[in-house]
């Protein structure tokens, strides 16, 4: 009996290994793909909003009716952004993929150090107290550099001087808000996740069950 649920641990493990293999390796490729990719994929705030029709407008079958607040960011595909946002916004991918991978690896590690059994081994643990600086300080910088980038694009995209329409298109439009429902930028606002600091500190209670007991003084 004993012997059938250690089977089965060992191919939990097994099956736990090969998944974190094929996590690491989709985020890194996953990685690449955006790092190649042409158009400039990007997350950026807006003032709050939410598009209203032009005056006049009815419109038949809702029970509801929008009246207050709206959505504050935007996930957007921009040409022509500034060298300065898109460099930021590569650095953002580039170290959330990294902190996939690092995490992905980890994992492996950890699978491969059950499979061994019950033998000390300082380098997980040393890896682990590393990994977990790294998340901590790649995680936060990662979305700072992707925050300012927003805030790039949202100052390049909306921020505009004036418009002009042809009149008689499709109703009495007095602004642009009317035509597009085009929000305006926001570049003030900052949210940062705390998820960072939650992955560290998971790491470095895994890494502290791990240590090897100190030998006793004599």
């Amino acid at each position: 009996m004993d012997d059938s649920r250690a089977l089965r641990s060992s191919s939990a493990v097994q099956l736990a290994r090969v998944l974190a293999w094929l996590f690491t390796i989709g985020a890194a490729v996953q990685c690449l793909l955006e790092l190649v990719d042409s158009r400039t994929e990007i997350v950026m705030p807006v003032s709050e909003f939410w598009p209203r029709l032009p005056r006049g407008t009815e419109i038949d079958g809702v029970e509801a009716e929008v009246v207050g607040g709206g959505f504050s960011q935007a996930e957007v595909v921009l040409e022509g952004l500034s060298g300065k946002a898109q460099a930021l916004n590569a650095l953002g991918i580039l170290l959330f993929g990294a902190v996939s991978v690092v995490l992905g690896l980890l994992a492996v590690a950890l699978c491969t150090r059950l499979l061994r059994g019950p033998r000390q081994d300082t380098s997980l643990v040393r890896n682990l107290r590393i990994g977990a600086g790294f998340v901590l300080i790649a995680g936060f910088v990662a979305q700072y550099f992707q925050i300012v980038a927003g805030h790039l694009a949202s100052a390049q995209a909306l921020d505009y001087e004036g418009a002009s329409w042809s009149s008689g298109r499709g109703g009495d439009f007095r602004d642009l808000n009317d035509i597009l429902g085009l929000p305006m930028s926001d570049t003030a606002s900052m949210t940062i996740d705390i998820w960072p600091l939650f992955l560290a500190l998971g790491l470095l209670v895994v890494a502290a069950s791990l240590q090897p007991p100190a030998p006793d003084e004599a």
